[in-house]
């Protein structure tokens, strides 16, 4: 699921991978911060928590 989400942002499909990832966990969808903060940093949105970073 992740790696769907990195090629969208990658094909310019959504802006950033953050605000997804963070409503998945919230809505009971199971990652681990550390997996969100890794996915972060591979879409170049490190330190931008729910922010897109164009």
């Amino acid at each position: 699921m992740i790696g769907v989400l990195l090629r969208a942002k990658e094909l310019g499909r959504i802006e950033a991978v953050t605000p997804l990832l963070e409503s998945m966990q919230s809505q009971g969808y199971w990652l681990s911060d550390e997996i969100i903060e890794h996915a972060r940093e591979l879409a170049d949105e490190a330190g931008n928590a729910g922010q897109d970073n164009d």
